[in-house]
Parts: C-alpha cells; structure tokens; sequence
C-alpha cells in the first residue's frame, strides 16, 4: 500500500516537473469532475487531479482552498500577446505599478497598456491578429489563451481606437462567410470589448474606437459582430461602418491621392492637398513607416489639407488619408508612398533682392547660415530650370562675389552639412545685371543766332543730363545742371571766360553712364552796351 502511495505522489511530482503551474482558488460548488470539464483538456481525468492535489473526497472541496496543476493539463493555456513597435510614450499599468515599456515586451492576463499623444503601439496576439493602438487609448488584456484550435483573446477598449488586421476565417479556423445566415456564428477567435458593447471579429481588416460613450465600428474586409448589451448582434461587413445611432452606414470611399504618389517633399512642415469629397466632415491623416505598420504621426483636418510632419526624419513613407462622415465613420483609406527630404534644410536668400537690377560688373551674393551647415552649394544659370548652371562651386562662408556678364541670373544655394549629404536646393530667385547706358559721342556746336545749339547723336529710350562749368572748376559748381528728353540743348548766354561742356546718358530708371567727353564751348557774342541805352532811359 505504501509503494502504491510513492508511486501515486511521484507521478503528481512527475506532472509539476513537465510545464508550469496553474493554481485554481476553489468556490463554492466547485467538485474535481466539474473542474475537469470546465478547465481540463479531455485527456487529463479528474483522478489525475485528486492525486496530485491529495484530495480525499473529490465531490467536496473547501472553497478557498488551492488546487494546483501543470498548465499543459488546461483546456485553454495562458500565453502572451507581444508588443512589436511603439512611438511616442507608451506605458503599462501592471498589478498597479506603472512600467515604461519598449518593443518586444509580452502582455499578459490583467494588463492595461496607455499610449499618450502623438504615441502609438503595434500589438500582435496568439490568433495572428496584428493591432495598432493609436495615440491617447486605454486597452485591458482580459484574456489571452492557447487552445488546441489556435489562439483566442479578449481586450477592452476602455477609451481611444485600435485598427487591426486579423488572419482570415479559414486561417483562423472560423469560417463565417460559408456558414448559412440562419446558423449561429462560430465563438471568435479575438474579442473586442467595450463598456457599451463587445466585438466579435471575423473580419480581417477593421477599426475601433470609443470616445466618451460613442462607439464607431468601421470594417474594411470580412466581417464584425457587434453586440450592445441586451441587444440583439449586428454583422458589420467590409465596407460598412457602424455606430449605435446611425446603425449600418457604408464607409465613405478613399480620398484620391494619386497627386501624391511617390511624392517628394523638401520643405518641412509638408503642404499638401487632395480633392474634396461629398459627405466628408473631416479627415484623419496618419505618416506611417515604409511598411505601413508603425504609426509615426497620427493628425486630423476639417479641411482636404495637411501642414506639419515637421519632427518627422528624412526618409521613406507611407501616407494615409480617409475621410470621416457625419455619423463619426472614418471611410475607406487610401495610402501612398512619399518620401521626405527636407534635411538639411536650406538657407534662405538675402542678396541680391528678389528680380533685382545691377549694374554692377561684380555682385555680391549673399545668404543665411543654418546651424547645422558647414557649406554651402551654389548655383547661378541662365534659365530657371538650371541644366546647364554658369555656376556651380561650393562655398564655406555665406556669401560669394562674382563677375557676372550682361544678362539675367537665376541662383539658388543648398546646404551640406557635417556628413558631406547636401540638402534640397532653397527656392530660387533671379537678378537681372544690366549694362550701363553708352556714353554719348562728342556734341555737334551750331549757333542758331544769339544762342548756340549742342546735339549728339541719340540712342533710343534714355534723357540725357548736360553740365556746363567753369574750367578751372571741374565742375564741381556747374552753372548749368539740365535733365533733356531730346539728344540737343540751347545756350542763350553763358559766363565769361573759358567754360567746358559734358553729356552722360540716363537709364529709363535714373541709372546714369559714364560722362562723355568733356568739350570746349564756343563763347557766344557780346551785344554792343549802346543797343541798351532806350532800356536804360526808358527805365530812368
């Protein structure tokens, strides 16, 4: 009798050894027959049980007492959910201690995981279901278990949203779609709860979320059943949404995108825009990484435009845009690829002025210094395209003087920073270097009577300024300082003494040439004093 007792207590020891221990707190009415069909796999008898719990009596157990097994002999086996990509700051509330968490961590029984602003996480669960928890959202893990059909998991959604993508029916071991509408569905593999209705998901592709006490359910393939407590389910198919005042709505279709595909931005923040749409209250925005799964910036807009994604690093992307309808239902999504290439970011233009005239034969050009720039990349073409640049050098200050030829100049500068990467290109602007008006060739004298008549040759669209002076003065005090239209001027009297004669040519804008050379002037003749003697008596 002893040798049958060791035998009996070292297989129960043999049982502990192969896996786990689960431990059961008995209740009231709980017996080993009725514990078996509940918890245990149809394997394990209940006499297993009595022995390796050495319990005398198998139909009475003393509630809150412990019963202790191997987790194998369990119809439903706890496992873990993992926590594959987060940003942002994500935490976890775990028995009442609050842990920071990172990527690769398992959920468990009990856990509540927080995603603050702007923070999200990439959860994936026993069934495959692989769900993004997007930013300011509260999820329970209430239950995760393995069963012998693959894997089956109940969360709550206590505020916030999730977008999953779980594996199809016939993966899942479920298969909804095939089953006569009359039938009673088969139990779900993964459940969604929330305080005013739970979720049984057979879709493959669907959204949640619950904000106040408004619950929106938008599916985008397969299928969800929603319950309302005490109500009667409702299946929600791909393409429809649901909430529990509007009832079954079809999901607003993608907002077109096609402008932006493969799109590369060089400006932050980025500016974009896509059609409107009829029935669209607003639109959410979502800056996904290039595999579509890590929730980067997550925004939304009343209007069919972006601005921002300015802390978001250069590199490839996916972005999202669905529209939202009256009844809170976010549509169907449309994703393209773009790419950002912003950094480092380029300096702006100071000088020359936007369409500034010069006529300078050398121009200084000068722009900003990003902090991080340790050159500079300079352009200058003749065309606004820039195929074939004049100009092309690098420079390490913020500005660089050239000689530059009679035209217009169409420049631009891009930074390099530290690591050698240049930048995109600033915007570009133009100047326009003119040439100075030509001199004027020597001036024709004619006398015309008492006065003396100049001309010159003329040159189509300048005036003239004419300066006559002293030769001893330089013409530093000229007697006469006179602005012309026509190429000529009329000398009616002049000082006397030697006097001298110089012509420069006007731009339409002012813009003087250099003075021609300067001329002798013909003294005009004397009156005889006696033709003013009758003015003289008249005036006596």
């Amino acid at each position: 009798m002893r040798v049958l007792a060791l035998l009996w207590l070292a297989s129960g020891s043999a049982a502990l050894a192969a896996g786990g221990l689960h431990e059961h707190r008995v209740e009231k009415g709980d017996t080993l027959i009725g514990l078996r069909d509940r918890l245990l796999d149809p394997s394990v008898r209940w006499q297993q049980l009595q022995r390796l719990n050495r319990v005398p009596n198998p139909l009475r157990l003393r509630p809150g007492s412990v019963l202790r097994f191997p987790e194998h002999w369990l119809r439903e086996q706890p496992i873990v959910a993992e926590l594959l990509q987060m940003t942002g700051h994500v935490w976890l509330d775990r028995g009442g201690e609050r842990l920071s968490v990172q990527a690769g961590i398992h959920l468990r029984d009990g856990d509540r995981l927080v995603s603050d602003a702007q923070s999200s996480a990439l959860l994936r669960f026993a069934d495959g279901t692989r769900s993004l928890l997007r930013p300011g959202s509260r999820l329970d893990v209430l239950q995760l278990r393995q069963q012998k059909q693959g894997g089956r998991s109940q969360l709550q959604l206590q505020q916030g949203a999730i977008d999953s993508e779980s594996p199809a029916p016939n993966q899942a071991g479920t298969r909804a779609s095939a089953q006569p509408a009359a039938q009673p569905l088969a139990r779900p593999r993964f459940e969604l709860r929330t305080p005013i209705a739970n979720l049984g998901v057979r879709g493959t592709r669907w959204r949640a979320s619950f904000q106040g006490q408004a619950l929106a359910v938008e599916v985008l393939k397969g299928e969800v059943q929603s319950t309302v407590h005490g109500a009667k389910a409702v299946a929600v198919r791909g393409g429809q949404g649901w909430t529990a005042e509007a009832g079954l709505v079809p999901l607003l279709p993608p907002p077109a995108l096609q402008a932006l595909q493969a799109r590369v931005f060089e400006r932050v923040p980025v500016a974009i825009a896509w059609p409107n749409q009829a029935g669209a209250q607003a639109w959410r925005v979502q800056w996904l990484d290039s595999a579509g799964e890590q929730l980067l910036l997550d925004a939304e807009s009343v209007s069919p435009d972006f601005a921002g994604a300015a802390e978001l690093p250069d590199g490839d992307y996916r972005l999202r845009v669905r529209a939202r309808s009256a009844q809170g239902l976010e549509g169907l999504d449309a994703e393209v690829p773009v790419r950002l290439a912003a950094r480092p970011e380029p300096p702006l233009l100071e000088q020359p002025a936007a369409a500034a005239r010069s006529y300078d034969q050398t121009q200084r050009l000068a722009w900003t210094r990003p902090v991080d720039a340790t050159a500079f990349r300079l352009q200058i073409a003749d065309n606004a395209d820039f195929v074939h640049p004049s100009v092309d050098v690098t420079a390490s200050e913020g500005s660089r003087t050239l000689a530059l030829p009679v035209g217009t100049h169409h420049w631009r500068v891009a930074t390099i920073n530290a690591q050698g990467k240049q930048g995109p290109w600033s915007d570009a602007q133009h100047f326009m270097r003119l040439a100075l008006p030509p001199t004027p060739p020597p001036a024709q004298q004619q006398r015309d009577g008492a006065g003396l008549t100049l001309r010159w040759t003329a040159t189509p669209g300048l005036r003239w300024q004419v300066q006559a002076a002293d030769a001893q003065s330089n013409f530093e005090a000229p007697w006469l300082d006179r602005v012309v239209e026509r190429p000529e001027v009329t000398l009616n009297a002049q000082p006397n003494g030697e006097q001298q004669l110089r012509v420069r040519a006007l731009h339409a804008d002012g813009q003087p040439g250099p003075w021609g050379t300067v001329q002798r002037l013909e003294p005009l003749p004397s009156r005889p004093w006696w033709l003013l003697l009758p003015f003289l008596l008249f005036a006596l």
